[in-house]
């Protein structure tokens, strides 16, 4: 977030995860002047996991719950759908092996929805094999991002933050308008 003196205009970079919720002081390096500032808290992210094994769902929940995520598990791929429709979530984690789908058609009726175009997608690859996987894949099927099940730990948490900065895509009807 950027900080402006209001005695010199003089600009300032803070991290808004540091301070958010918070009121800080100040002093500004071009003119001494002390002013204070109210961060706004960072809203929740609401995260909608979609994964077949209920030990990867817990231990995804505790990491994402202790980083300030509001989390919503499915474990199946019909409930998945009406989860997505009346939850609206910031970001699905979706298990490229759940039952009931193939892991292609979940991104495009999130894509096709209106109510869910802001959604993003991030795989979550159940298999790993280190000698295999020596780059990102070619195709994550309309899905933003993917993460391999033995990273999640901050890393997952870094992905979810990384794609809910991506630029938002527009499509042709949102391009008609001006």
């Amino acid at each position: 977030m950027i900080i402006q003196c209001p005695a010199c205009a003089g600009r300032f970079s803070a991290r808004q995860q540091r301070f958010a919720g918070k009121r800080i002081s100040i002093r500004c390096s071009r003119c001494q002047h002390l002013f204070q500032v109210a961060v706004p808290p960072i809203p929740r992210r609401k995260i909608l996991l979609a994964h077949q094994d209920s030990r990867i769902c817990e231990s995804v929940s505790q990491l994402l719950k202790a980083n300030g995520f509001a989390l919503h598990v499915s474990q199946d791929g019909a409930q998945t759908l009406q989860d997505l429709e009346a939850w609206q979530p910031d970001v699905l984690l979706l298990g490229v092996a759940m039952p009931g789908f193939l892991p292609f058609e979940i991104p495009q009726k999130i894509r096709g929805n209106p109510l869910l175009m802001r959604t993003k997608v991030i795989l979550l690859a159940s298999i790993f094999n280190q000698a295999a996987y020596r780059r990102r894949p070619d195709n994550l099927y309309g899905a933003d991002d993917y993460v391999d099940e033995h990273l999640f730990s901050q890393e997952l948490v870094n992905k979810i933050d990384r794609v809910m900065q991506q630029p938002e895509v527009l499509t042709n009807d949102d391009t008609s308008a001006g």
